[in-house]
């Protein structure tokens, strides 16, 4: 038996074999205590990934005409050690960058080892997908929790009521949720009386599946989420109870005070009426919420998390069943998930760490603009920055410039191309691990553990391997002790790991077969201990630049359109670029049809879009329920990347990038155009 290790669901799975003991497929592990046999077509697929037959296998070397050469991990890691020492030694701890992805954030090893990586390098340069993903719930964590690990849990088995902002389950599972049965959850939910609103400018495949009211779906204007829950805190201040725990309240009543129903309906395009009948349906029901990828991408990602949170607490559903719970025993991890280095900020911005991390969106300028501290070389593991971030030409540039880029993964990546060293990866499936990034909001009396399903392919090592190698070689060692880095860099640590978690009379052993570590479920009582600030310093400057962005909107024009991203039933972000099929359905934009009558396209046709930041040529398509004034991109399709053209705009608070309602112009391909 395995998990799924491609977001929080975690779902359980079997490894299916023949005769001779090979693995065939998987398939969903229907006994399973919490997923119960859910389990999407990614989770499904990833047999097929760790098999590929273009996966990195061996370690490789750019040679002085630009081809890789198959060399040993001695060999490579050599070479990395003497850069990097050269590197150090030469300009300081702060020449030396670290990207990891998003697969890191689910290896409980793996993410252990990039912080204490970092920390033990001293590095200030440590970066994440988070910042194009969800680093503005990691500010509000430390902003208002005081922990960057402190996270809302959305209870669906409990509410009466839930209100989805910016999440699309039926296709992407949604991301800081941890659900049984996966989204079925939000079918018994319905089943049993409860009701669901769904938040977004398009009409979702989710809306389609669980919006079933007339007001149940909320057709909203991208990036004013801000304004509709100000629009309900402001409808809903007479709830209002202080508590002495809690901070802040009154200055969130006073600008919700700026922005009434009729004015936020203005703004969000909404009909008055569906929020006022909202705002009624929260008095009287217990209300969750789920805000995910959609409104982190957006202009105002941290505030609106930290309002979300608050109309919680307003309207009774903060630290009560069926509302918002805490899980405070994550609070443990700042001491191993910290590069004690909490009041360093970023030379370029002077943006400060966000879960211990930079923005990506800076990674460029730090590796460009002169300095003695400018990055020199650059780590990267499971992650492909190169698309990712916004600007990929800049990005390029900065990358082409570096004196040492390693990349760690499956495959052979858009950044990998650009690297000295390429080092093959283990798969999830290949490696023991425990879901340790579910501590901060799993629901469930257990952490999901497996032990390795197969053995590692060819010579890929696990990342935890490579970076305790890594400070090994450089005599940094993880707190200072070779044998604790020696032990958790160890493959070793699998087995051992595996018999640990085996042991027949631990108590838990067979109530829940070995799939899991003992982990207390939240419950309320979180405010009687922990203090809540829902008005931080960085919050202050919020109500000033909302109204600053509201000045500065304007029509569009006849060939402007805003950028709406969607997630896809098979691709995996931009991180599995060469271990999923290319050429489906899914690598086309989507459209109103009338829109492609204005603009004079039909279906398959090639459009080219033009941002900021260069242009994208790319096939159009309609599709029914895109609003008006919209255009639907995939994020960071291999040739087709949107992220090339846009600017990098960054939100001040939590580094996060907007990627949401980018306006771009479009026009028809000209003959003998063609993708730079």
């Amino acid at each position: 038996m395995t998990y799924c290790r491609i977001c929080e669901a975690a779902c359980g799975l079997t490894v299916e074999r023949n005769e001779d003991g090979e693995a065939v497929r998987l398939r969903p592990y229907k006994e399973h205590p919490i997923s119960q046999g859910f389990v999407c077509a990614k989770g499904l697929r990833f047999l097929k990934t760790t098999s590929h037959p273009d996966r990195l296998l061996h370690p490789q070397m750019r040679q002085g005409d630009g081809s890789f050469t198959a060399v040993s991990w001695q060999t490579a890691h050599t070479h990395i050690q003497q850069k990097l020492s050269q590197i150090i030694a030469e300009h300081g701890p702060h020449a030396v960058g670290i990207y990891f992805g998003t697969p890191l954030i689910h290896n409980g090893l793996g993410i252990l080892s990039v912080f204490q990586l970092a920390r033990t390098l001293g590095t200030r340069n440590l970066y994440s997908a988070g910042t194009q993903d969800n680093s503005n719930k990691l500010a509000v964590g430390e902003l208002v929790h005081g922990s960057a690990w402190i996270q809302p849990i959305t209870d669906v088995e409990h509410c009466d009521l839930l209100i989805m902002l910016g999440t699309n389950p039926v296709v992407s599972q949604s991301s800081y949720i941890h659900l049984e049965g996966g989204s079925t959850a939000y079918d018994r939910l319905l089943e049993r009386g409860g009701r669901i609103v769904v938040v977004d400018p398009r009409y979702t495949e989710s809306a389609k599946r669980w919006a079933k009211g007339t007001d149940d779906f909320l057709p909203i204007h991208p990036g004013t989420d801000i304004f509709l829950l100000l629009a309900l805190i402001n409808e809903l201040r007479d709830l209002y109870q202080p508590h002495a725990n809690i901070a802040g309240a009154e200055d969130w009543l006073v600008w919700a005070a700026q922005y009434p129903i009729e004015r936020a309906a203005t703004i969000t395009h909404l009909a008055p009426s569906a929020i006022q009948s909202l705002a009624a349906a929260m008095r009287k029901q217990r209300t969750t919420f789920l805000l995910s990828v959609g409104v982190n991408q957006g202009p105002f990602a941290t505030s609106t998390a930290v309002a979300m949170q608050f109309l919680a607490y307003l309207t009774g559903n903060f630290d009560v069943a069926g509302g918002l719970l805490f899980q405070s025993l994550v609070r443990h991890l700042d001491d191993l998930l910290s590069i004690k280095q909490q009041d360093a900020r970023s030379r370029i911005g002077n943006y400060p760490l966000v879960g211990e991390m930079m923005p990506s969106g800076i990674l460029a300028d730090e590796i460009l603009e002169p300095h003695p501290e400018q990055i020199r070389a650059l780590l990267v593991f499971a992650g492909n920055p190169l698309t990712s971030i916004p600007n990929e030409a800049k990005l390029r540039e900065a990358f082409s410039r570096l004196e040492l880029l390693v990349t760690h993964d499956l495959f052979v990546n858009e950044t990998a191309e650009l690297a000295h060293i390429q080092l093959p990866a283990t798969s999830f499936l290949e490696r023991t691990d425990w879901a340790a990034w579910q501590m901060s909001f799993i629901n469930a009396p257990f952490l999901p553990y497996a032990p390795a399903s197969l053995q590692p392919a060819g010579k890929a090592r696990t990342e935890a391997q490579v970076m305790g190698q890594i400070a090994l070689d450089l005599k940094r060692p993880y707190f200072r002790s070779r044998l604790i880095t020696k032990r958790l860099s160890s493959y070793q640590l699998n087995g051992w790991m595996a018999k640990l978690f085996n042991i027949t009379f631990w108590p838990w052993r067979k109530k829940w077969q070995a799939d899991g570590i003992p982990y207390p479920r939240p419950k309320p009582g979180y405010l009687r201990k922990n203090k809540v600030n829902f008005w931080p310093q960085r919050i202050h400057s919020e109500p000033a630049r909302v109204a600053r962005w509201l000045q500065e909107q304007t029509e569009l024009k006849d060939n402007q359109l805003r950028v709406l991203g969607r997630r896809r039933r098979r691709g995996q972000n931009s991180w599995l670029h060469n271990g999923t099929p290319n050429g489906n359905a899914e690598d086309e934009a989507w459209l109103d049809k009338d829109e492609m009558m204005r603009l004079g396209l039909v279906d398959g046709d090639t459009a080219v879009l033009i941002g900021e930041a260069g242009q994208l040529q790319i096939k159009v398509k309609a599709k029914p329920n895109i609003p008006k004034g919209t255009i639907v991109v995939p994020h960071g399709l291999p040739g087709h990347n949107i992220n090339r053209i846009y600017p990098s705009i960054i939100e001040p608070i939590s580094g996060m990038h907007q990627l949401q309602g980018i306006v771009v112009k479009i026009q028809k391909e000209p003959k003998g155009f063609a993708n730079p």
